[in-house]
Protein backbone atom coordinates (compact mmCIF):
# COMPACT_ATOMS: atom_id res chain seq x y z
CA UNK A 1 0.00 0.00 0.00
CA UNK A 2 1.23 3.51 -0.82
CA UNK A 3 0.97 5.10 2.64
CA UNK A 4 1.63 8.53 1.13
CA UNK A 5 -1.94 8.66 -0.15
CA UNK A 6 -3.58 8.00 3.25
CA UNK A 7 -5.34 11.01 4.76
CA UNK A 8 -4.65 12.93 1.54
CA UNK A 9 -7.14 14.20 -1.03
CA UNK A 10 -7.64 12.72 -4.48
CA UNK A 11 -9.99 13.87 -7.26
CA UNK A 12 -11.90 12.15 -10.04
CA UNK A 13 -13.38 13.96 -13.02
CA UNK A 14 -16.07 12.58 -15.34
CA UNK A 15 -16.66 14.45 -18.60
CA UNK A 16 -19.84 13.10 -20.18
CA UNK A 17 -22.15 14.26 -22.94
CA UNK A 18 -24.52 16.01 -20.54
CA UNK A 19 -22.43 16.96 -17.55
CA UNK A 20 -18.97 17.56 -16.20
CA UNK A 21 -18.61 16.21 -12.66
CA UNK A 22 -15.78 16.21 -10.16
CA UNK A 23 -15.45 14.72 -6.69
CA UNK A 24 -12.65 15.26 -4.19
CA UNK A 25 -12.24 12.54 -1.58
CA UNK A 26 -10.09 12.11 1.50
CA UNK A 27 -8.49 8.65 1.50
CA UNK A 28 -8.53 6.36 4.55
CA UNK A 29 -7.13 2.89 4.94
CA UNK A 30 -10.41 1.11 4.19
CA UNK A 31 -12.64 3.93 3.09
CA UNK A 32 -12.88 7.43 1.68
CA UNK A 33 -14.97 10.51 2.31
CA UNK A 34 -16.27 12.92 -0.33
CA UNK A 35 -15.30 16.43 0.78
CA UNK A 36 -16.11 18.45 -2.35
CA UNK A 37 -18.33 18.04 -5.41
CA UNK A 38 -18.53 20.02 -8.64
CA UNK A 39 -21.24 19.76 -11.28
CA UNK A 40 -21.80 21.62 -14.52
CA UNK A 41 -24.57 20.53 -16.91
CA UNK A 42 -22.65 21.57 -20.01
CA UNK A 43 -24.65 19.51 -22.59
CA UNK A 44 -21.75 19.30 -25.09
CA UNK A 45 -23.45 16.27 -26.65
CA UNK A 46 -26.09 18.59 -28.15
CA UNK A 47 -23.33 20.46 -29.96
CA UNK A 48 -21.88 17.25 -31.38
CA UNK A 49 -25.22 15.87 -32.60
CA UNK A 50 -26.23 19.17 -34.19
CA UNK A 51 -22.89 20.17 -35.75
CA UNK A 52 -20.95 16.93 -36.12
CA UNK A 53 -18.19 18.17 -33.81
CA UNK A 54 -17.72 20.42 -30.81
CA UNK A 55 -17.76 24.09 -31.72
CA UNK A 56 -15.82 26.97 -30.17
CA UNK A 57 -18.67 27.70 -27.74
CA UNK A 58 -18.58 24.20 -26.21
CA UNK A 59 -14.80 24.17 -26.11
CA UNK A 60 -14.81 27.53 -24.35
CA UNK A 61 -17.34 26.22 -21.77
CA UNK A 62 -15.17 23.15 -21.16
CA UNK A 63 -12.01 25.19 -20.63
CA UNK A 64 -13.79 27.55 -18.24
CA UNK A 65 -15.16 24.63 -16.20
CA UNK A 66 -11.82 22.82 -16.08
CA UNK A 67 -10.15 25.99 -14.84
CA UNK A 68 -12.72 26.12 -12.02
CA UNK A 69 -12.05 22.46 -11.24
CA UNK A 70 -8.30 23.12 -11.14
CA UNK A 71 -8.85 25.96 -8.68
CA UNK A 72 -10.90 23.66 -6.42
CA UNK A 73 -8.31 20.88 -6.65
CA UNK A 74 -5.54 23.30 -5.65
CA UNK A 75 -7.57 24.68 -2.74
CA UNK A 76 -8.07 21.15 -1.41
CA UNK A 77 -4.40 20.19 -1.92
CA UNK A 78 -5.28 17.30 -4.22
CA UNK A 79 -2.26 14.98 -4.52
CA UNK A 80 -3.58 12.75 -7.30
CA UNK A 81 -6.43 12.87 -9.83
CA UNK A 82 -8.04 10.90 -12.67
CA UNK A 83 -10.00 12.60 -15.43
CA UNK A 84 -11.94 10.62 -18.03
CA UNK A 85 -14.10 11.59 -20.99
CA UNK A 86 -16.77 9.35 -22.49
CA UNK A 87 -19.06 9.19 -25.52
CA UNK A 88 -19.02 12.75 -26.85
CA UNK A 89 -15.25 13.11 -27.02
CA UNK A 90 -15.00 9.52 -28.27
CA UNK A 91 -17.26 10.46 -31.17
CA UNK A 92 -16.08 13.98 -31.86
CA UNK A 93 -13.52 14.26 -34.70
CA UNK A 94 -11.75 17.01 -32.76
CA UNK A 95 -11.82 15.17 -29.42
CA UNK A 96 -8.04 14.70 -29.29
CA UNK A 97 -7.39 18.38 -29.96
CA UNK A 98 -9.90 19.36 -27.27
CA UNK A 99 -8.18 17.39 -24.52
CA UNK A 100 -4.84 18.88 -25.58
CA UNK A 101 -6.39 22.34 -25.27
CA UNK A 102 -7.83 21.50 -21.81
CA UNK A 103 -4.40 20.32 -20.67
CA UNK A 104 -2.67 23.40 -21.98
CA UNK A 105 -5.08 25.82 -20.31
CA UNK A 106 -5.84 24.06 -17.00
CA UNK A 107 -3.00 21.60 -16.59
CA UNK A 108 -5.49 18.72 -16.30
CA UNK A 109 -4.85 15.64 -18.42
CA UNK A 110 -8.04 13.98 -19.65
CA UNK A 111 -8.18 10.36 -20.81
CA UNK A 112 -10.77 9.39 -23.43
CA UNK A 113 -12.00 5.93 -22.41
CA UNK A 114 -13.86 3.44 -24.59
CA UNK A 115 -17.33 2.07 -23.90
CA UNK A 116 -16.07 -1.14 -22.33
CA UNK A 117 -13.83 0.67 -19.83
CA UNK A 118 -16.68 3.03 -19.04
CA UNK A 119 -18.96 0.06 -18.37
CA UNK A 120 -16.39 -1.66 -16.14
CA UNK A 121 -15.95 1.46 -14.02
CA UNK A 122 -19.73 1.82 -13.64
CA UNK A 123 -19.96 -1.86 -12.71
CA UNK A 124 -17.27 -1.43 -10.04
CA UNK A 125 -19.23 1.47 -8.56
CA UNK A 126 -22.49 -0.49 -8.56
CA UNK A 127 -20.78 -3.55 -7.08
CA UNK A 128 -19.71 -1.47 -4.08
CA UNK A 129 -23.33 -0.87 -3.08
CA UNK A 130 -25.35 -3.84 -4.42
CA UNK A 131 -25.06 -7.48 -3.40
CA UNK A 132 -24.72 -8.65 -7.00
CA UNK A 133 -23.57 -12.15 -6.02
CA UNK A 134 -27.20 -13.02 -5.26
CA UNK A 135 -28.63 -12.05 -8.64
CA UNK A 136 -28.37 -11.98 -12.38
CA UNK A 137 -28.18 -8.26 -13.00
CA UNK A 138 -28.42 -5.92 -15.95
CA UNK A 139 -26.60 -2.66 -15.25
CA UNK A 140 -27.02 0.16 -17.72
CA UNK A 141 -25.28 3.51 -17.75
CA UNK A 142 -27.47 5.79 -19.88
CA UNK A 143 -25.55 8.92 -20.77
CA UNK A 144 -26.06 11.62 -23.35
CA UNK A 145 -24.17 10.00 -26.20
CA UNK A 146 -24.28 6.28 -25.50
CA UNK A 147 -25.74 3.60 -23.25
CA UNK A 148 -23.54 0.89 -21.79
CA UNK A 149 -25.09 -2.45 -20.80
CA UNK A 150 -23.39 -4.93 -18.46
CA UNK A 151 -24.85 -8.39 -17.92
CA UNK A 152 -23.67 -9.78 -14.59
CA UNK A 153 -24.29 -13.35 -13.43
CA UNK A 154 -23.89 -13.73 -9.67
CA UNK A 155 -21.50 -10.80 -9.49
CA UNK A 156 -19.35 -11.63 -12.51
CA UNK A 157 -19.45 -9.74 -15.83
CA UNK A 158 -20.62 -11.98 -18.65
CA UNK A 159 -21.05 -9.46 -21.45
CA UNK A 160 -20.79 -5.75 -22.21
CA UNK A 161 -22.60 -3.85 -24.94
CA UNK A 162 -22.29 -0.22 -26.00
CA UNK A 163 -25.22 1.24 -27.91
CA UNK A 164 -25.66 4.67 -29.46
CA UNK A 165 -28.75 5.23 -27.37
CA UNK A 166 -27.65 8.16 -25.21
CA UNK A 167 -30.51 10.47 -24.29
CA UNK A 168 -29.26 13.54 -26.13
CA UNK A 169 -28.43 11.50 -29.24
CA UNK A 170 -31.83 9.79 -29.59
CA UNK A 171 -33.68 12.98 -28.65
CA UNK A 172 -31.86 14.84 -31.43
CA UNK A 173 -32.42 12.04 -33.96
CA UNK A 174 -36.09 11.29 -33.26
CA UNK A 175 -37.89 13.91 -31.17
CA UNK A 176 -37.51 16.94 -33.41
CA UNK A 177 -40.70 18.76 -32.42
CA UNK A 178 -41.68 20.33 -29.11
CA UNK A 179 -43.85 18.64 -28.01
CA UNK A 180 -42.98 15.59 -30.12
CA UNK A 181 -45.45 14.19 -32.60
CA UNK A 182 -47.14 10.86 -31.84
CA UNK A 183 -45.29 9.24 -34.76
CA UNK A 184 -41.93 10.49 -33.45
CA UNK A 185 -42.49 8.88 -30.06
CA UNK A 186 -43.63 5.60 -31.60
CA UNK A 187 -40.71 5.54 -34.03
CA UNK A 188 -38.25 6.10 -31.18
CA UNK A 189 -39.87 3.34 -29.12
CA UNK A 190 -39.64 0.84 -31.98
CA UNK A 191 -36.04 1.84 -32.74
CA UNK A 192 -34.96 1.29 -29.12
CA UNK A 193 -36.81 -2.01 -28.96
CA UNK A 194 -35.05 -3.22 -32.12
CA UNK A 195 -31.63 -2.08 -30.88
CA UNK A 196 -32.11 -3.87 -27.55
CA UNK A 197 -33.96 -6.96 -28.79
CA UNK A 198 -31.15 -9.23 -27.52
CA UNK A 199 -32.09 -8.32 -23.94
CA UNK A 200 -35.15 -10.57 -24.18
CA UNK A 201 -32.78 -13.56 -24.16
CA UNK A 202 -31.30 -12.60 -20.79
CA UNK A 203 -32.47 -14.14 -17.52
CA UNK A 204 -32.36 -11.00 -15.39
CA UNK A 205 -33.40 -10.60 -11.75
CA UNK A 206 -32.46 -6.95 -11.21
CA UNK A 207 -32.17 -3.85 -13.41
CA UNK A 208 -29.82 -1.10 -12.17
CA UNK A 209 -29.58 2.22 -14.02
CA UNK A 210 -26.87 4.80 -13.54
CA UNK A 211 -26.59 8.22 -15.13
CA UNK A 212 -27.91 11.64 -14.14
CA UNK A 213 -31.20 11.56 -16.05
CA UNK A 214 -32.14 8.08 -14.82
CA UNK A 215 -31.57 9.35 -11.30
CA UNK A 216 -33.65 12.43 -12.04
CA UNK A 217 -36.57 10.17 -13.03
CA UNK A 218 -36.35 8.30 -9.72
CA UNK A 219 -36.09 11.58 -7.81
CA UNK A 220 -39.38 12.76 -9.33
CA UNK A 221 -40.98 9.43 -8.34
CA UNK A 222 -39.68 9.63 -4.77
CA UNK A 223 -40.84 13.21 -4.30
CA UNK A 224 -44.35 12.23 -5.42
CA UNK A 225 -44.36 9.27 -3.06
CA UNK A 226 -42.92 11.39 -0.21
CA UNK A 227 -39.87 9.13 0.10
CA UNK A 228 -36.29 10.15 0.87
CA UNK A 229 -35.22 11.40 -2.56
CA UNK A 230 -31.65 12.09 -1.39
CA UNK A 231 -30.88 8.37 -1.09
CA UNK A 232 -28.05 7.20 -3.36
CA UNK A 233 -30.06 4.10 -4.24
CA UNK A 234 -33.72 4.27 -5.25
CA UNK A 235 -36.25 1.77 -6.61
CA UNK A 236 -38.83 2.98 -9.13
CA UNK A 237 -41.74 0.93 -10.43
CA UNK A 238 -42.62 0.48 -14.08
CA UNK A 239 -46.15 1.62 -13.21
CA UNK A 240 -44.78 5.05 -12.28
CA UNK A 241 -42.54 5.13 -15.35
CA UNK A 242 -45.35 4.39 -17.79
CA UNK A 243 -47.65 6.88 -16.09
CA UNK A 244 -44.94 9.53 -16.25
CA UNK A 245 -44.28 8.84 -19.94
CA UNK A 246 -47.97 9.32 -20.67
CA UNK A 247 -47.94 12.51 -18.61
CA UNK A 248 -45.02 14.19 -20.41
CA UNK A 249 -45.05 12.82 -23.96
CA UNK A 250 -47.41 15.57 -25.18
CA UNK A 251 -45.93 18.37 -23.04
CA UNK A 252 -43.58 21.08 -24.10
CA UNK A 253 -40.11 20.96 -22.55
CA UNK A 254 -40.82 24.24 -20.76
CA UNK A 255 -43.78 22.56 -18.98
CA UNK A 256 -41.80 19.42 -18.12
CA UNK A 257 -39.09 21.57 -16.52
CA UNK A 258 -41.66 22.91 -14.03
CA UNK A 259 -42.53 19.45 -12.67
CA UNK A 260 -41.37 19.07 -9.07
CA UNK A 261 -37.95 17.44 -8.93
CA UNK A 262 -37.08 17.85 -12.61
CA UNK A 263 -33.65 19.34 -13.30
CA UNK A 264 -34.32 22.10 -15.81
CA UNK A 265 -31.35 21.22 -18.03
CA UNK A 266 -32.49 17.58 -18.21
CA UNK A 267 -36.16 18.26 -18.96
CA UNK A 268 -35.80 17.44 -22.66
CA UNK A 269 -34.02 14.14 -21.90
CA UNK A 270 -36.56 12.65 -19.50
CA UNK A 271 -38.91 11.34 -22.18
CA UNK A 272 -36.35 9.56 -24.42
CA UNK A 273 -34.58 8.01 -21.44
CA UNK A 274 -37.85 7.03 -19.72
CA UNK A 275 -38.93 5.31 -22.96
CA UNK A 276 -35.58 3.50 -23.12
CA UNK A 277 -35.83 2.24 -19.54
CA UNK A 278 -39.44 1.18 -20.15
CA UNK A 279 -38.33 -0.89 -23.13
CA UNK A 280 -35.56 -2.46 -21.08
CA UNK A 281 -38.14 -3.48 -18.47
CA UNK A 282 -40.49 -4.77 -21.18
CA UNK A 283 -37.79 -6.91 -22.80
CA UNK A 284 -36.54 -8.36 -19.51
CA UNK A 285 -39.93 -8.80 -17.88
CA UNK A 286 -39.08 -6.75 -14.80
CA UNK A 287 -41.59 -4.57 -12.92
CA UNK A 288 -39.18 -1.87 -11.77
CA UNK A 289 -35.61 -0.68 -11.68
CA UNK A 290 -33.00 0.61 -9.24
CA UNK A 291 -31.05 3.79 -9.81
CA UNK A 292 -27.61 4.44 -8.39
CA UNK A 293 -26.20 7.94 -8.18
CA UNK A 294 -22.60 8.43 -9.29
CA UNK A 295 -21.86 4.98 -10.68
CA UNK A 296 -18.96 5.94 -12.94
CA UNK A 297 -17.42 8.36 -10.44
CA UNK A 298 -17.72 5.86 -7.60
CA UNK A 299 -16.03 3.23 -9.76
CA UNK A 300 -13.35 5.72 -10.76
CA UNK A 301 -12.55 6.52 -7.13
CA UNK A 302 -12.38 2.82 -6.20
CA UNK A 303 -10.21 2.03 -9.24
CA UNK A 304 -7.88 4.91 -8.34
CA UNK A 305 -7.58 3.65 -4.76
CA UNK A 306 -6.86 0.15 -6.07
CA UNK A 307 -4.00 1.54 -8.14
CA UNK A 308 -2.49 2.81 -4.90
CA UNK A 309 -2.86 -0.62 -3.30
CA UNK A 310 -5.93 0.34 -1.25
CA UNK A 311 -8.87 -2.06 -1.45
CA UNK A 312 -12.25 -1.51 0.18
CA UNK A 313 -13.93 -4.09 2.42
CA UNK A 314 -16.38 -5.29 -0.26
CA UNK A 315 -13.35 -6.23 -2.39
CA UNK A 316 -11.35 -8.06 0.28
CA UNK A 317 -13.73 -9.57 2.83
CA UNK A 318 -15.99 -12.60 2.43
CA UNK A 319 -19.00 -10.66 3.69
CA UNK A 320 -22.02 -9.21 1.97
CA UNK A 321 -21.98 -5.72 0.54
CA UNK A 322 -24.21 -4.25 3.26
CA UNK A 323 -21.78 -5.27 6.01
CA UNK A 324 -18.81 -4.17 3.92
CA UNK A 325 -20.38 -0.74 3.54
CA UNK A 326 -20.96 -0.51 7.30
CA UNK A 327 -17.26 -1.20 7.87
CA UNK A 328 -16.41 1.38 5.21
CA UNK A 329 -18.59 3.98 6.93
CA UNK A 330 -17.05 3.14 10.29
CA UNK A 331 -13.56 3.60 8.89
CA UNK A 332 -14.62 6.91 7.40
CA UNK A 333 -15.23 8.07 10.97
CA UNK A 334 -12.11 6.34 12.36
CA UNK A 335 -13.97 3.85 14.54
CA UNK A 336 -12.37 0.98 16.47
CA UNK A 337 -13.17 -1.77 13.98
CA UNK A 338 -12.26 -4.70 16.24
CA UNK A 339 -14.50 -3.40 19.04
CA UNK A 340 -17.36 -2.62 16.68
CA UNK A 341 -17.31 -6.09 15.13
CA UNK A 342 -17.01 -7.79 18.54
CA UNK A 343 -20.00 -5.84 19.88
CA UNK A 344 -22.04 -6.68 16.77
CA UNK A 345 -21.11 -10.36 17.14
CA UNK A 346 -22.20 -10.42 20.79
CA UNK A 347 -25.38 -8.44 20.05
CA UNK A 348 -26.39 -10.93 17.36
CA UNK A 349 -25.73 -13.86 19.73
CA UNK A 350 -27.97 -12.26 22.36
CA UNK A 351 -30.63 -11.45 19.75
CA UNK A 352 -30.72 -15.03 18.46
CA UNK A 353 -31.26 -16.36 21.98
CA UNK A 354 -33.76 -13.79 23.21
CA UNK A 355 -35.72 -12.41 20.25
CA UNK A 356 -38.60 -14.91 20.65
CA UNK A 357 -38.86 -14.21 24.37
CA UNK A 358 -38.73 -10.47 23.73
CA UNK A 359 -41.25 -10.61 20.89
CA UNK A 360 -38.87 -9.13 18.30
CA UNK A 361 -39.18 -10.25 14.68
CA UNK A 362 -36.10 -11.80 13.05
CA UNK A 363 -36.07 -9.04 10.42
CA UNK A 364 -34.75 -6.64 13.07
CA UNK A 365 -31.48 -8.55 13.43
CA UNK A 366 -29.84 -6.72 10.51
CA UNK A 367 -30.93 -3.39 11.99
CA UNK A 368 -29.38 -4.31 15.34
CA UNK A 369 -26.20 -5.46 13.60
CA UNK A 370 -25.89 -2.12 11.80
CA UNK A 371 -26.43 -0.15 14.99
CA UNK A 372 -23.82 -2.27 16.78
CA UNK A 373 -21.21 -1.73 14.08
CA UNK A 374 -21.81 2.03 14.06
CA UNK A 375 -22.62 2.69 17.72
CA UNK A 376 -19.34 4.48 18.47
CA UNK A 377 -18.79 6.50 15.28
CA UNK A 378 -19.78 9.62 17.21
CA UNK A 379 -16.32 9.52 18.79
CA UNK A 380 -15.19 11.07 15.49
CA UNK A 381 -16.83 14.32 16.67
CA UNK A 382 -16.22 14.06 20.41
CA UNK A 383 -15.79 11.41 23.10
CA UNK A 384 -18.15 13.41 25.26
CA UNK A 385 -21.78 12.56 24.46
CA UNK A 386 -20.59 10.42 21.56
CA UNK A 387 -23.87 8.47 21.57
CA UNK A 388 -25.65 11.67 20.47
CA UNK A 389 -23.05 12.28 17.78
CA UNK A 390 -23.47 8.68 16.58
CA UNK A 391 -27.20 9.32 16.29
CA UNK A 392 -26.55 12.42 14.16
CA UNK A 393 -23.98 10.79 11.86
CA UNK A 394 -26.17 7.74 11.25
CA UNK A 395 -29.20 9.90 10.44
CA UNK A 396 -27.12 11.86 7.93
CA UNK A 397 -25.26 8.97 6.29
CA UNK A 398 -26.60 6.91 3.39
CA UNK A 399 -26.61 3.31 4.68
CA UNK A 400 -26.63 0.83 1.81
CA UNK A 401 -29.36 -1.77 2.26
CA UNK A 402 -31.46 0.31 4.66
CA UNK A 403 -34.23 2.79 3.87
CA UNK A 404 -34.61 6.13 5.62
CA UNK A 405 -36.98 4.76 8.26
CA UNK A 406 -34.71 1.83 9.10
CA UNK A 407 -31.83 4.30 9.32
CA UNK A 408 -33.86 6.29 11.87
CA UNK A 409 -34.34 3.17 14.00
CA UNK A 410 -30.63 2.35 13.75
CA UNK A 411 -29.78 5.88 14.90
CA UNK A 412 -31.99 5.52 17.98
CA UNK A 413 -30.58 2.13 18.94
CA UNK A 414 -27.10 3.65 18.76
CA UNK A 415 -28.20 6.72 20.72
CA UNK A 416 -29.36 4.65 23.68
CA UNK A 417 -26.38 2.29 23.84
CA UNK A 418 -25.31 4.34 26.87
CA UNK A 419 -26.55 6.92 29.38
CA UNK A 420 -30.15 7.68 30.38
CA UNK A 421 -33.61 6.36 29.60
CA UNK A 422 -35.51 8.25 26.86
CA UNK A 423 -37.67 11.27 27.54
CA UNK A 424 -40.91 12.02 25.69
CA UNK A 425 -39.20 15.06 24.12
CA UNK A 426 -36.39 12.94 22.58
CA UNK A 427 -36.21 12.51 18.77
CA UNK A 428 -37.09 8.84 19.28
CA UNK A 429 -40.77 9.70 19.53
CA UNK A 430 -40.86 11.72 16.30
CA UNK A 431 -38.53 9.54 14.23
CA UNK A 432 -39.89 6.09 15.10
CA UNK A 433 -43.46 4.92 14.66
CA UNK A 434 -45.34 4.26 17.87
CA UNK A 435 -45.63 0.54 17.11
CA UNK A 436 -41.83 0.23 16.79
CA UNK A 437 -40.68 2.27 19.80
CA UNK A 438 -40.74 -0.65 22.24
CA UNK A 439 -38.83 -2.89 19.79
CA UNK A 440 -36.27 -0.13 19.24
CA UNK A 441 -35.65 0.19 22.96
CA UNK A 442 -35.38 -3.58 23.40
CA UNK A 443 -32.76 -3.64 20.64
CA UNK A 444 -30.95 -0.78 22.39
CA UNK A 445 -31.09 -2.84 25.56
CA UNK A 446 -29.35 -5.72 23.78
CA UNK A 447 -26.73 -3.36 22.37
CA UNK A 448 -26.04 -1.87 25.81
CA UNK A 449 -25.14 -5.22 27.38
CA UNK A 450 -23.24 -6.38 24.29
CA UNK A 451 -21.17 -3.19 24.47
CA UNK A 452 -20.57 -3.76 28.17
CA UNK A 453 -19.25 -7.26 27.46
CA UNK A 454 -16.40 -5.68 25.49
CA UNK A 455 -15.74 -2.83 27.91
CA UNK A 456 -11.96 -3.22 27.71
CA UNK A 457 -12.05 -3.45 23.88
CA UNK A 458 -9.93 -6.60 24.16
CA UNK A 459 -12.41 -9.10 22.73
CA UNK A 460 -12.20 -11.33 25.80
CA UNK A 461 -15.78 -12.64 25.60
CA UNK A 462 -15.99 -15.28 22.87
CA UNK A 463 -19.54 -16.51 23.31
CA UNK A 464 -22.49 -16.22 25.67
CA UNK A 465 -24.68 -18.89 27.20
CA UNK A 466 -28.05 -17.58 28.32
CA UNK A 467 -30.44 -19.34 30.66
CA UNK A 468 -34.01 -18.26 31.35
CA UNK A 469 -35.35 -19.45 34.69
CA UNK A 470 -38.81 -18.18 35.52
CA UNK A 471 -38.48 -14.38 35.40
CA UNK A 472 -34.67 -14.37 35.36
CA UNK A 473 -32.30 -14.02 32.40
CA UNK A 474 -28.86 -15.34 33.34
CA UNK A 475 -25.82 -14.48 31.20
CA UNK A 476 -22.85 -16.86 31.32
CA UNK A 477 -20.00 -15.45 29.22
CA UNK A 478 -17.44 -17.83 27.72
CA UNK A 479 -14.22 -15.88 27.88
CA UNK A 480 -10.44 -15.72 27.96
CA UNK A 481 -8.78 -13.74 30.74
CA UNK A 482 -10.19 -11.49 33.44
CA UNK A 483 -13.57 -9.95 32.60
CA UNK A 484 -14.26 -8.25 35.94
CA UNK A 485 -14.51 -4.86 34.21
CA UNK A 486 -16.94 -6.29 31.65
CA UNK A 487 -19.11 -7.76 34.42
CA UNK A 488 -19.11 -4.49 36.35
CA UNK A 489 -20.10 -2.52 33.25
CA UNK A 490 -22.74 -5.14 32.41
CA UNK A 491 -24.38 -4.55 35.81
CA UNK A 492 -24.42 -0.80 35.10
CA UNK A 493 -25.99 -1.19 31.65
CA UNK A 494 -28.50 -4.00 32.20
CA UNK A 495 -31.10 -1.45 33.30
CA UNK A 496 -32.70 -1.16 29.85
CA UNK A 497 -32.95 -4.93 29.47
CA UNK A 498 -34.66 -5.25 32.84
CA UNK A 499 -37.01 -2.29 32.26
CA UNK A 500 -38.12 -3.23 28.74
CA UNK A 501 -38.37 -6.97 29.29
CA UNK A 502 -39.69 -7.14 32.85
CA UNK A 503 -37.07 -9.80 33.67
CA UNK A 504 -34.34 -9.70 36.28
CA UNK A 505 -30.96 -9.87 34.51
CA UNK A 506 -27.78 -11.25 36.09
CA UNK A 507 -24.28 -12.22 34.93
CA UNK A 508 -22.24 -15.03 36.43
Amino acid sequence: MDKNILNQNIAVIDLGSNSLRMQIATVFEKSYKIVCEYKDLIRIGDDLFQNGKLTKNSISKLNRSFMEIKTLMDSYNVVSYRAVATATLRSSPNGGKIIEDIHQKSGIKVEIIDGEDEAKLSFLGVKSCFNLKKYNSLITDIGGGSSEFILSEKGEIKSIMTKKLGGARIKHNFLKNDPPEFEEVETLKHFIRKELSDLSEYDVDVIICTGGTSNNLSTVAYLREKKDHTSQIKYTTRDFLRSFINEIKRKKISSISKIKGVEEKRADLLLPIAIQIDQILELTGRSGFYTFSGGLRTGLIIDTLNRYGIHLPFQTLEIDVNQARLIEIGNKFHFNEEHALKVSQLAVIIFDKLHTLLGIQKEFKEILHAAAVLHDIGNFISLSKHHLHSEYLILNTDLTGFNSYERAIISQIARYHRKRFPKKTDPLYSLVKKKDIEVTLKLAAILRVADALDRTHKGKVEDIQIEIIEDNIIFKPIHQGDISMEKSNFDEKKDFLEKYTGFKVTIV
